[in-house]
């Protein structure tokens, strides 16, 4: 079967960001996701969401035209959802993984997406505290984005060792 790709008629941008929602004291990880999205204004309810753990929060930008569109969408909803998260007693934390919360105690977010997620990966996805940083990059076409991949494979040393670099895991 084909994969379609479809194409934008202009180049385009959108990040999300997995952030740790943590206890401003103790710095552990909260299943707090729940009441901190229900505080999101409703403006940007589309751009704060949930994610596997109920100590996680993805804030997304809309779709952007150039990387200064990404860093001021971004900024102002990081700078609502800090001083948000201060109210609240918490934290929010920008990493890879959490230093020593354990996965035993985090809570997996209600959905059937998530339902499904546990039922076919099970031990794998329940121990899946990880953070991540996506970047979307919306181009022309199919072979466009082929070309781009391309450019982009005598980085992925990098990356990987970027993204497999973490001195803590449940706290070893």
């Amino acid at each position: 079967m084909p994969y379609l790709f479809t194409g934008n008629d202009r180049h385009t941008l959108g990040v999300e960001i997995e952030l740790q929602l943590v206890d401003a004291e103790t710095l552990a990880l909260t299943n707090s996701i729940q009441p901190f999205l229900e505080s999101v204004p409703e403006h940007w309810q589309p751009f704060f969401k949930p994610e596997f753990m109920q100590s996680y929060c993805e804030i997304n930008t809309a779709v952007c035209e150039s990387v200064k569109d990404v860093e001021r969408d971004l900024t102002a909803k990081l700078q609502w959802a800090n001083d948000e998260a201060a109210r609240m007693g918490l934290r929010l934390l920008w990493s890879g993984a959490h230093p020593f919360s354990r996965w035993e105690e985090q809570h997996i977010s209600p959905g059937d997406r998530y339902a499904w997620l546990m039922e076919t990966m099970q031990y794998v996805a329940r121990r899946l505290v990880v953070f991540g940083l996506h970047v979307h990059v919306g181009v022309s076409s199919g072979d466009k984005a082929i070309q781009m991949c391309d450019r982009l494979l005598r980085h992925l040393p990098t990356l990987l060792a970027l993204s497999a670099n973490s001195p803590m895991w449940c706290g070893r």
